[in-house]
């Protein structure tokens, strides 16, 4: 990489991964899973894009995320220049402008490399040497885009038509951008040649990013300077401010920017890119058997051909099926043709207009010090297990109308009660009254397991008064 201007690796990871599901959910979406491999995708995405050149990575994501990107982060080994927290979706364009602004505050030749979190490269080292030479372009002040040849009329990806005109950099300015199209306008597109699909990857100057938004979109640029000078520190993160932030009006990038200038131009990358935006995109980059599967979990297959067959939860048998995609989860099955794989997304839409809540969580939520899983649940009370991280702790906090009781499986826990400390170890258990001030902490080497019985009137996560936190929630 050259070593002026640098690269700062800005990674969006605010989506959700609807289509995806049941793996991916709402809080806990598919950039923070291993779909690929054994690290998850926003750590494949932190990696690839370190060395000579770049800066640390700069990540936006959504609040309800933060403890889990930090900790994936941490297990990676890295240390990310900023996490700044969006309180609200507002699409990728007032995402770039935040980060343009705050990185233009002390660099403002530096350039932006705008990347979903969420897709894989299979060369990284390829796309590191195509941005080594797209980065004179950039830093003349084109706004760059980067385009993959498209293999098949895909109708899920946007498109861009490339003129002939090539700047000195070797980029090629654009003609235009084409929302998703239809399936015979995607296949002209394809016998053109001239077309490539969006891979939502942009490079630019973070000066020439605000000086052409302010043109376009003064408003927007405004509303999100005030909510980046209104942010507050918070741990190790940045809290955009909600009510200058919720004014803006989101847009894409395309939409708000890359459409709209002069100045966009397109680099066409061959890296084994792909969004990983389906069932049928996970099918078609995985390693297969001999029968064309994917096959990943407890599972047994039987004369079965072209599937996708995965379980993080019960045995799943499949017998005589060709091409269809059987996901289980603890909580969740999906049963879909590949081909149909994009439609999941409308399951999703289902559950949301029946109110429920599938699409939100799994079974095992997460938390900064932890998690928890329901295990079972009945009138009157609710069993759960809890696992406890080392050093880390559950708030100091009451229950109005919950008692429980605590039964340590695995590790060593701390309790506090009332005005009592309590040292536990497996096999001993203790009792929580209703209203009585508590706190579990792990202090010991390994994970903390707990079984936790609740008992009472009313059982929900928001009978929970938090009067002191280590991680700073309300």
């Amino acid at each position: 990489m050259t070593k002026n201007p640098q690269i700062h690796p800005v990674l969006l990871s605010g989506g959700s991964g609807t289509r995806l599901w049941p793996l991916s959910r709402q809080l806990y979406p598919k950039q923070l899973l291993p779909l690929v491999g054994s690290q998850t995708l926003l750590q494949q995405t932190a990696a690839r894009f370190t060395g000579e050149g770049f800066a640390p990575p700069f990540i936006i994501g959504n609040a309800s995320h933060r403890f889990l990107i930090a900790e994936q982060m941490r297990e990676l080994g890295c240390t990310p220049s900023r996490i700044v927290l969006e309180p609200v979706g507002r699409n990728t364009a007032p995402a770039a402008v935040i980060a343009a602004l705050i990185i233009a505050a002390d660099t403002p030749d530096d350039l932006l490399l705008l990347t979903p979190s969420d897709h894989v490269i299979d060369d990284p080292a390829g796309l590191c040497d195509v941005l080594a030479a797209a980065a004179a372009d950039a830093a003349d002040g084109a706004l760059l885009v980067f385009g993959v040849a498209p293999s098949s009329p895909h109708t899920g990806y946007g498109y861009i038509k490339a003129t002939d005109h090539v700047l000195p950099g070797g980029s090629m300015a654009v003609e235009k951008f084409v929302e998703k199209p239809d399936e015979d306008t995607a296949r002209r597109y394809v016998e053109d040649g001239s077309y490539l699909w969006n891979a939502g990857m942009f490079l630019f100057r973070a000066a020439t990013l605000i000086e052409e938004m302010e043109r376009l979109d003064p408003g927007m640029v405004e509303a999100c300077r005030r909510s980046f000078e209104k942010a507050e520190t918070d741990l190790d993160f940045l809290r955009l401010d909600i009510d200058a932030f919720t004014e803006i009006n989101g847009q894409s990038l395309d939409y708000a920017l890359m459409e709209r200038t002069d100045r966009a131009a397109v680099r066409p990358i061959d890296v084994g890119w792909s969004d990983v935006g389906s069932w049928q995109a996970l099918w078609d980059i995985a390693d297969k058997d001999a029968a064309g599967n994917v096959i990943d979990g407890d599972v047994v297959a039987i004369d079965v051909t072209d599937s996708y067959v995965r379980s993080t939860g019960p045995l799943v048998a499949a017998v005589g099926v060709q091409d269809m995609v059987v996901v289980a989860t603890p909580d969740a099955v999906l049963v879909v043709p590949r081909a149909r794989s994009e439609d999941v997304r409308a399951a999703v839409d289902k559950f949301v207009s029946d109110g429920r809540s599938e699409h939100e969580s799994h079974v095992e939520v997460h938390r900064p010090w932890g998690s928890f899983q329901s295990l079972h649940s009945g009138p009157g009370y609710q069993v759960k297990r809890l696992s406890v991280k080392p050093g880390a702790a559950i708030s100091l906090q009451y229950h109005n109308r919950r008692a429980e009781h605590w039964v340590v499986v695995g590790g060593q826990a701390r309790i506090r009660c009332g005005d009592e400390n309590r040292q536990l170890v497996a096999n001993q258990s203790t009792y929580i009254p209703v209203g009585a001030e508590h706190q579990l902490e792990n202090n010991g080497d390994d994970p903390l397991i707990v079984i936790e019985v609740q008992t009472g009137d009313y059982l929900g996560e928001d009978d929970i008064v938090r009067l002191e936190d280590r991680y700073c929630r309300d």
